[in-house]
């Protein structure tokens, strides 16, 4: 059949048939695929016959129709449903889709037949794929920005689960710097792994996934195949929902891609959302110099703690800085700029990635630690100790330290922050003996 025309595989793997039939064109049977015998007439007597001897006698009309129509235009694709004959004499309901070769000797024909049973059951795995990518869609209508990467998933793997994918990632296409298209892979669910994200590459031409409903591809050596299906999404972006099939294709309609096209725009229209969210939330509660915590995020952090539980005793850690001023002044505001950057960073080693480090303006910081983990004066001491580096690298700065304990919900601490801003005054009026607490 490949000799027939290059294109004819692509046809047949497209409509992924149960019969597939080459006609001469006197419309006999020149060809006939391995699993015709399933579902039609037995190869080694249909060879060389009409193909409507095989055609029950009310739908001949019909088939003859739609061939003369498929004939009359090269290239046509012309779907009919007709009742073919098999050599045990039952019935079967095909779906046949007709492409047509011109040859020196006249056109052929090329059809493509499907059980009407398997469109039974296609019609309601498309409803089924429908349904979970409306799930999908209602979830994306509720999330925020940091449920996403955990609640989008799990609509995903349904969608997985239906078509037969052992992973789905929402590939967004722009354009790099010389004008090509540069693909970066902006969510994904992966089975029995873990989902990655990052820079990536379309196993399709753009051009042919603007073009067709789906593209599908083979990629590696170990037979695993990609199908890729453009969408555009309503903020705008473009990009490829690509699914990865471990075992071959399952039967693919194009009703298929209108559903995943319409779930990569909801995805990526989403995420295009969270993200703007997730930016205004970072500048809300995110101090612009040091990327630290400002006052509003650490009460936010704070009272929204899972660990410790809310109301659960934590130490607050008020930190000063003793003759930054000076140096600011002495060697200009990119030098202090660089004095609260680098106090940022040390505060952040000297404590648990989980622990909150906010700088609430000018020189002064603070951290706040669940009281249970470690004694307030170990901490404190170990803070000291990680400041000490910066005054290192600039001599004359160093730092007055305040802790004071108690509850964690929003009014404990604001008065916890007080009460540890007075402990670090009376650790500067002391010259850097031990700190009280308040």
């Amino acid at each position: 059949m490949q000799d027939l025309h290059p294109d004819l595989a692509a046809f047949a793997v497209a409509h992924a048939p149960d019969v597939l039939a080459v006609l001469d064109p006197e419309w006999r049977l020149a060809w006939l695929g391995g699993a015709t015998a399933k579902v039609g007439p037995e190869l080694d007597r249909a060879l060389g016959r009409p193909l409507l001897d095989y055609v029950h006698p009310d739908d001949v009309v019909q088939a003859t129709g739609a061939l003369a129509e498929a004939s009359s235009k090269p290239g046509f694709h012309q779907a009919t449903v007709i009742r073919m004959r098999r050599d045990d004499a039952r019935l079967v309901r095909l779906r046949v889709t007709a492409t047509t070769v011109p040859r020196p000797d006249g056109d052929w024909l090329v059809l493509c037949g499907r059980g009407e049973e398997d469109d039974v059951a296609l019609e309601l795995r498309r409803r089924e794929l429908g349904a979970a990518v409306a799930r999908v869609s209602e979830i994306c209508a509720g999330v925020r920005w940091y449920e996403l990467h955990e609640l989008v998933p799990a609509g995903l793997e349904q969608v997985a689960s239906i078509v037969g994918a052992d992973r789905i990632e929402l590939v967004t296409v722009a354009h790099d710097r010389a004008g090509g298209p540069a693909a970066a892979v902006a969510l994904a669910w992966v089975a029995d792994d873990d989902a990655t994200v990052g820079t990536t590459r379309l196993v399709a031409g753009i051009d042919d996934l603007r073009d067709q409903p789906c593209v599908r591809s083979d990629v590696g050596d170990g037979g695993e195949k990609v199908a890729e299906v453009w969408y555009d999404s309503a903020n705008g972006g473009s990009g490829v929902v690509r699914l990865h099939f471990p075992d071959g294709f399952p039967r693919w309609e194009d009703a298929n891609s209108d559903h995943v096209r319409v779930l990569g725009s909801v995805l990526a229209s989403t995420a295009h959302r969270c993200g703007e969210e997730e930016q205004s939330h970072h500048h809300a509660t995110r101090d612009a110099l040091t990327g630290l915590l400002n006052r509003r995020g650490l009460l936010r952090e704070a009272t929204t703690w899972d660990d410790p539980l809310p109301r659960e005793p934590v130490a607050v850690v008020f930190v000063d800085l003793n003759g930054f001023k000076a140096v600011n002044d002495a060697l200009g505001h990119g030098t202090g700029d660089d004095v609260l950057r680098a106090t940022g960073d040390a505060l952040r080693h000297a404590v648990r990635a989980d622990d909150l480090v906010a700088r609430l303006g000018g020189d002064e910081f603070v951290v706040v630690v669940p009281a249970t983990r470690e004694d307030a004066g170990e901490l404190t001491e170990r803070i000291r100790r990680a400041l000490d580096t910066v005054g290192e690298r600039w001599p004359g700065i160093s730092a007055a330290v305040g802790v004071s304990i108690g509850g964690s919900d929003e009014d404990a601490l604001d008065d916890l922050i007080a009460r540890a801003d007075a402990a670090m005054y009376s650790d500067k009026r002391s010259s850097g003996q031990p700190e009280r607490r308040a």
